[in-house]
């Protein structure tokens, strides 16, 4: 019985995720509303946690495709029968992560700003990010942060580098980005044009830190809305 039940369940996983591609226009929505009151699902109005964030944003990567590792192992976070998510992801664990052909990609994501996101986040997404990189060798890492504003103290320490638990020093290839920076991506490149790829965003996140250490956190943020801007428009 046990044997039967994770196959149905594999299998309703796979039918969700094959979904995603026809569901933009309700993914885009639900990013735009997703740092209000209230958001809707199928009917089912609820107050946003932080689950629903990393919730939404492993949607919207669902629907873009093309990465190679499980769609379990995509997510840090616990989903229902209904694929809705019951708790956020646990400390120790990447929000999201997808294996691509050419690339890895880690996203991290939280509502916190100022302050108490600068204290929060810089040492765990810095950590995630090493530990990938130990394990992907011989593949580029990177991470997305996703946040509904970019503390610069955050900004400043991504530009840096960071020293693990053993001295280790590591460079690592993170990209802070607003919620509506990232909703503005996923609609004009894959809901309006469909041609948002991994290799895309890959050439994004390029431009985007090929100046990262030289430039302050102010033009460095510059930097990442006019390089989203230019892109969006191809």
């Amino acid at each position: 019985i046990y044997k039967t039940e994770d196959k149905i369940k594999k299998f309703e996983e796979i039918e969700f995720f094959k979904s995603q591609k026809n569901s933009s226009k309700e993914i885009v929505s639900t990013l735009e509303n997703i740092n209000k009151d209230i958001i809707k699902y199928n009917g089912i109005e609820f107050e946003p946690e932080p689950e629903h964030l990393e919730w939404i944003v492993w949607r919207a990567f669902l629907a873009i495709n093309s990465f190679i590792n499980e769609i379990k192992n995509t997510r840090g976070f616990p989903v229902d029968n209904r694929f809705l998510p019951t708790h956020h992801a646990p400390g120790g664990k990447e929000d999201l992560f997808f294996e691509f052909d050419d690339y890895c990609l880690i996203v991290e994501v939280t509502f916190k700003t100022k302050g108490s996101q600068f204290k929060d986040e810089v040492e765990p997404v810095y950590r995630h990010t090493a530990k990938k990189m130990k394990i992907f060798k011989n593949k580029k890492v990177y991470c997305l942060f996703i946040a509904p504003e970019i503390d610069l103290n955050l900004s400043s320490s991504f530009q840096r580098t960071y020293y693990d638990s053993q001295n280790q020093e590591h460079t690592g290839n993170i990209v802070p980005i607003t919620i509506e920076q990232f909703t503005k991506i996923f609609l004009e490149l894959f809901h309006k044009k469909g041609i948002l790829t991994p290799l895309i965003f890959k050439e994004i996140f390029d431009k985007i830190l090929e100046i990262k250490e030289d430039t302050n956190p102010m033009e460095w943020q510059l930097h990442i809305d006019k390089t989203i801007e230019e892109n969006i428009i191809r």
